[in-house]
């Protein structure tokens, strides 16, 4: 049977079929390796055929959302091919989305190791699901109905974007299949055997694992990097913070060939561990948005120093200054970039939207500046810069003066929401036990003997807990809109 001549008219961009095709004549290879078993790239097919039966008598059909939490990548991958098979939807149902209305799922699904919510209904995956893949028929594929269209949304990604607000965006199997394609290199045919710390339902574990996946490589399931070295781990993807925690909690002290290391600035102290322990390391520039858009390459140069150089990948990455002039090298300026398979904006915010997708490109909102060698440097994001009559100051240096107060534990800072007002505010989060009024004039004294600045620090509201994104970026405009509406807990100062 040819596999992509199902009923749908047009399969083509279909991820779930080119899986199909490359899983039967991969039968036998490991697709996922855990400590506890290894699941064929046979079994996961059958798997992910039997979820999309499953799906289809719950009346999963193309009009529907699927949502699912879950920390099981077999289950988690078994659900995404069977939603592709079946042209709907697939979202996380991480607090994000549980706590919003944007995106409204038609049916909840979780595995045992997951939580769901009350009121919600959610579906639990037990061991039924996977015992199912044993009574499935490879033609059962021919009654799955497919997308309607290859433009129409499958995995609907939450991503903080430029602003920290939760926002999200729709991604088709033809954007997918491009996104796949342009980091096939990454993946050479059944020659990566990969272990990957982002959890499961993520868009970056997706990434890679249908990467992996589409060219009969293997993705290693465990949290023992002596396990990684036994099964042939050659490949870690982690963003930087994981990689801490990761180090912190097992240790690390095996060597791999290379690691990908992506979400968030690698600063130099991580950088050189990671090249003392990994033949290649790799720090890739990107988002949800666009997917990779670029890499820098780093190792050891002369007497030890680490060397950073730029590897242009198959993204358009520019650098303008205020006027959209290109930037010269060392200058800082806005970055910005462009693909052919970038989302097309933010699903039910038509105002980001209009913000960070102008004229065929998208503005991650960071500034940075071209090196010596061509690499990409980040120094820092647009809502980190705060101007005042033209002079622009640097917010982190706020946040440093204001934490380098003890008591104070946590802070950011931010331009006030009201224009006519020339004052930053901030958010902070005391110690326990701190003599808080006392750490406000401490804080206020720190401010004007450090800063000189044409501004002067206006209100300080106390807070239970700084907001970041998921790579670890302060949410300064998230702050900024929770002003106007009262939505801080707290004394303020």
């Amino acid at each position: 049977m040819d596999v992509l001549s199902a009923s749908a008219t047009n399969q083509r961009h279909s991820i779930a079929h080119q899986f199909a095709g490359v899983a039967i004549d991969n039968a036998n290879l490991p697709a996922i390796v855990s400590e506890a078993a290894a699941i064929s790239y046979a079994q996961l097919l059958a798997a992910s055929i039997a979820f999309a039966k499953r799906l289809q008598f719950l009346g999963v059909g193309r009009n529907s959302t699927v949502a699912l939490n879950s920390g099981d990548p077999p289950s988690a991958l078994a659900m995404l091919f069977a939603t592709s098979f079946l042209g709907c939807r697939l979202v996380t149902a991480g607090k994000v989305l549980l706590n919003q209305r944007i995106i409204e799922p038609t049916h909840f699904f979780r595995t045992p190791d997951a939580l769901g919510k009350k009121g919600l209904g959610f579906v639990l995956i037990d061991d039924g699901w996977l015992a199912d893949m044993a009574r499935v028929d490879l033609a059962d594929m021919d009654a799955f109905p497919g997308y309607a269209d290859p433009e129409d949304d499958w995995l609907i990604l939450h991503t903080s974007g430029t602003t920290g607000k939760p926002k999200f965006i729709g991604l088709s199997q033809r954007v997918v299949s491009d996104r796949t394609a342009a980091i096939a290199e990454d993946f050479p045919r059944a020659g990566v055997t990969a272990a990957m710390m982002f959890n499961c339902t993520s868009r970056p574990y997706f990434a890679r694992a249908i990467g992996a996946l589409l060219n009969a490589c293997t993705l290693v399931d465990s949290s023992d990097a002596a396990f990684w070295k036994r099964v042939g781990v050659n490949t870690v993807f982690c963003s930087p913070s994981q990689f801490v925690s990761f180090r912190k909690k097992y240790g690390f002290d095996q060597r791999f060939r290379k690691v990908e290391i992506s979400g968030a600035k690698l600063e130099d102290e991580l950088a050189a561990f990671l090249v003392d322990h990994f033949d290649t390391v790799i720090d890739i520039y990107g988002a949800s948005e666009t997917n990779k858009s670029f890499a820098n390459i780093v190792s050891r140069g002369a007497g030890g120093t680490l060397v950073r150089r730029g590897r242009r990948l198959d993204s358009d990455v520019e650098i303008n200054d205020d006027s959209g002039a290109p930037c010269a090298p060392g200058e800082n300026g806005t970055v910005r970039v462009r693909n052919g398979y970038m989302a097309r904006g933010y699903v039910g915010a038509p105002e980001a939207t209009e913000k960070n997708f102008r004229d065929g490109w998208f503005y991650p909102g960071d500034v940075g500046f071209w090196g010596e060698n061509g690499q990409l440097e980040i120094v820092g994001r647009n809502d980190e810069v705060i101007s005042f009559g033209g002079v622009k100051i640097d917010a982190r240096l706020i946040d440093a003066i204001i934490t380098s107060v003890p008591g104070i534990k946590d802070a950011i800072s931010f331009k006030s929401p009201k224009a006519t007002r020339n004052e930053i505010l901030a958010f902070v989060v005391f110690e326990e036990g701190a003599r808080k009024g006392d750490c406000i004039l401490k804080v206020r004294e720190e401010y004007q003997k450090h800063t000189g600045l044409p501004c002067f620090l206006g209100r300080i509201h106390e807070i239970d807990e700084i907001p970041y994104t998921d790579a670890g970026r302060p949410m300064r405009q998230l702050c900024q809109s929770l002003i106007p509406d009262g939505a801080t807990a707290g004394d303020v100062y």
